[in-house]
């Protein structure tokens, strides 16, 4: 059987997780079109910290997922 979290469950993770990596792609961008090495460095660090979030976000909705799989109740053989 598998296990579904509530769909606001997922949906919030999931909410979060988009809204970062869009975050992530804008400091990209900045990245690339900086001329200035301090401006790039700054927005390199803005990345990082950024992909940083994301990656807790992601570790966040997998232990949900897991914690939502053990708390499930055995199925009944009959």
């Amino acid at each position: 059987m598998s296990t579904m979290l509530p769909p606001d469950a997922v949906g919030d993770h999931m909410y979060q997780i988009a809204l970062l990596a869009e975050q992530v792609e804008v400091e990209a961008e900045a990245v690339l079109s900086s001329e200035e090495e301090l401006e790039q460095l700054l927005h390199i660090g803005g990345v990082l910290a950024l992909v940083r979030v994301l990656g807790a976000e992601a570790r966040s909705l997998s232990a949900s997922i897991l914690e939502g799989r053990r708390s499930e109740p055995e199925e009944m053989e009959e």
